[in-house]
């Protein structure tokens, strides 16, 4: 999910109908350059090394948005709906979610997500929390820092504490729901949702957090 404006210009996206190392090529309305939807960067045309602002989002399904959020509306592609169901993230082809860094990406895979429930990981200095919510498939990154202090968390018989307090957190929306930290929230990350190997060609340096690199408790 990215901002639209560029240089205070609204830009308005299309399919552009052609493909890149594999992966969709939008198209801007407004210049007609030609955007790459994974790195949000324009690749040719006007806008040529311009990018576009990552928002933090989530891909989850929709009963369990609605059941969090029932006012909600949505969009409905009749035409593909049917393909995009939770199973598509928990048995579906390998899938990551990413974090761009500066010049620097990581990547944690779903595999090891729904293994682990939540990593505590450390990305070249910046606290990160990795969770999925394992029944619909939703996949999220926090900032492990909250007011000046680095949290690690644990999952434990299904709930999200932190070592220090003991606060219990909601994995999907980061707020402390009981607990000293109570209505504490902490910042939600913009993981990007990928393709494994989609991932790997446009990022063929990120580091791909394993086992090894969880510090998480078993």
């Amino acid at each position: 999910m990215y901002v639209r404006e560029v240089d205070g210009q609204t830009l308005t996206f299309a399919v552009s109908g052609m493909l890149w190392e594999g992966s969709l090529v939008m198209i801007d309305q407004e210049t007609k350059s030609l955007w790459s939807h994974l790195l949000g960067g324009s690749m040719r045309g006007k806008l040529e090394g311009k990018s576009l602002e990552v928002l933090p989002s989530l891909m989850t399904d929709w009963a369990s948005w609605k059941a969090r959020y029932p006012h909600t509306t949505v969009a409905v592609s009749t035409r593909t709906a049917k393909r995009f169901r939770r199973q598509v993230h928990i048995f579906g082809r390998p899938l990551v979610i990413g974090l761009v860094l500066g010049k620097k990406t990581f990547a944690w895979t779903y595999g090891l997500l729904n293994e682990k429930a939540i990593l505590n990981s450390d990305c070249d200095g910046r606290s990160v929390l990795a969770g999925i919510d394992r029944k619909s498939g939703t996949a999220v990154l926090f900032d492990r820092k909250l007011e000046g202090k680095v949290l690690t968390f644990q999952w434990t018989d299904g709930r999200l504490v932190d070592d220090s307090t003991k606060s219990t957190w909601d994995l999907l929306t980061g707020i402390a729901t009981a607990g000293d930290l109570k209505d504490q929230r902490l910042q939600q990350l913009p993981g990007i949702l990928s393709d494994a190997a989609a991932w790997g060609r446009f990022h063929p340096e990120s580091q791909t957090f394993s086992r090894k690199h969880a510090t998480q408790k078993d």
